[in-house]
């Protein structure tokens, strides 16, 4: 990253662009935006602008890899929130209620006018066919598809949070909407939170303007062939995994501290095997890399030569790496799958607690102990993991498996060009 840049994000993190919006300087901000954004040029005549997420620009880097017909040009969320923050900060709501408070009138109005000349700026100097987001609920967003949709620019949603165990989608979709769809239309992951989101009854939604693709990120899984000779286990923060759950009080603390206990079982397991690499791979949060730390600081499982703790890295690189991955309700795990590794999780299900596999049991290693997970290596064949690539399974969480998403994908959005 060269200097310039690395001085516009400090600056961008000290809210510049807030400041500069309080004083409708429009344009200054659209510099400031264009000077930030990263370009996918694909020599295409389609070019599409995108909100920056995590998750959401690595399923652009695949779409573009993987097929390749339109441009993509992503911009840092940060503008939008700055210049939201600038007419809202001082009021307290969030995703949920944005389209119901009555007393948000003249902010939303002002926020509103003034996207539309950072807009009209931004377009002066960029061609555009559509926008791009990774959820549809972004109270930041909301006039900004207003303004889109009214000048008959597509909006296009590629919902990111469409995977969870089978009976929590509608809860998943019930806890996250707010009431209001705006988009010209929403690509998703798999039927089932295609299905929890037309039941929800949501104004806007429709079963035209929602179509399944699968995942894009996941395309590349489907190339990976020569088993690897680590383990990685990919870590899990117990108290993201019950947020919207309906469980008691009891039952949560026990999950709580189950949760401990596993991690000190893979760390064991280091010990046991010291002739194998065992990797723990945290979310890149400092929250989460801490949690882990901790655990082997409090149970003397630091210095261990074979044992890494981490919090960077690729999951694609872990798992073809890898001859045996581990983790609680990650879409990992289905990478995993794909890739024909064998997979491994604790058993979470007397506590009340629905996994990805209900169901279908066999496809997946229940353990306990690091003896259990010693066990699942001395069994483990080729054979029995080719296995592990069940049809059926797969469609259920991404649809048609066949490495194509990223293709549909595009499709999608070239139909809505035309």
């Amino acid at each position: 990253m060269n200097v310039f840049l690395l001085i516009l994000r400090w600056l961008v993190r000290h809210r510049l662009i807030e400041f500069l919006s309080k004083f409708n300087a429009y344009s200054l901000v659209s510099k400031i935006a264009i000077y930030s954004i990263t370009k996918i040029d694909n020599n295409s005549k389609y070019n599409v602008i995108c909100i920056e997420r995590p998750i959401f620009d690595e399923e652009i880097q695949e779409i573009s890899k993987n097929s390749g017909r339109v441009n993509y040009v992503l911009i840092p969320k940060i503008i939008f929130i700055s210049i939201f923050q600038s007419y809202f900060h001082r009021k307290k709501f969030d995703h949920v209620n944005y389209h119901h408070d009555k007393s948000l009138r003249k902010e939303k109005e002002k926020y509103k006018k003034f996207l539309e000349n950072f807009l009209n700026c931004l377009l002066s100097e960029i061609r555009v066919d559509a926008f791009m987001s990774a959820n549809y609920v972004y109270s930041w967003q909301q006039e900004l598809a207003d303004i889109c949709l009214e000048r008959d620019i597509p909006f296009i949603i590629l919902h990111k949070e469409g995977i969870t165990s089978p009976s929590q989608y509608k809860n998943l979709v019930k806890t996250y909407t707010n009431g209001k769809f705006k988009a010209s239309k929403m690509l998703l992951y798999n039927d089932s939170i295609r299905e929890a989101l037309l039941e929800a009854d949501i104004e806007g939604i429709s079963s035209e303007n929602l179509v399944t693709i699968g995942v894009p990120r996941f395309d590349k899984y489907f190339s990976i062939d020569k088993q690897g000779n680590d383990i990685v286990f990919f870590s899990f923060f117990m108290e993201d995994k019950l947020r919207h759950t309906n469980i008691s009080e009891k039952i949560k603390i026990e999950l709580l501290q189950k949760s401990i206990n596993f991690h000190i079982e893979i760390m064991k397991l280091a010990i046991k095997m010291k002739n194998i690499n065992v990797t723990i791979k945290t979310k890149s949060g400092d929250k989460y890399l801490n949690y882990v730390m901790n655990i082997a600081k409090n149970n003397g499982f630091t210095n261990l030569k074979n044992l890494r703790i981490i919090n960077t890295g690729t999951p694609y690189d872990l798992i073809k790496d890898s001859f045996l991955v581990g983790g609680l309700n990650s879409s990992v795990l289905i990478e995993a799958m794909i890739s024909r590794r064998q997979i491994f999780m604790p058993d979470f299900k007397t506590n009340c607690f629905e996994d990805y596999f209900v169901n279908n049991e066999s496809l997946v290693n229940y353990v306990e102990s690091s003896e259990d997970i010693i066990e699942c290596i001395n069994n483990f064949s080729a054979e029995d993991n080719e296995m592990q690539i069940h049809k059926s399974f797969l469609e259920k969480y991404i649809s048609t498996p066949d490495g194509k998403s990223s293709i549909r994908f595009e499709n999608e959005m070239i139909l809505l060009f035309k």
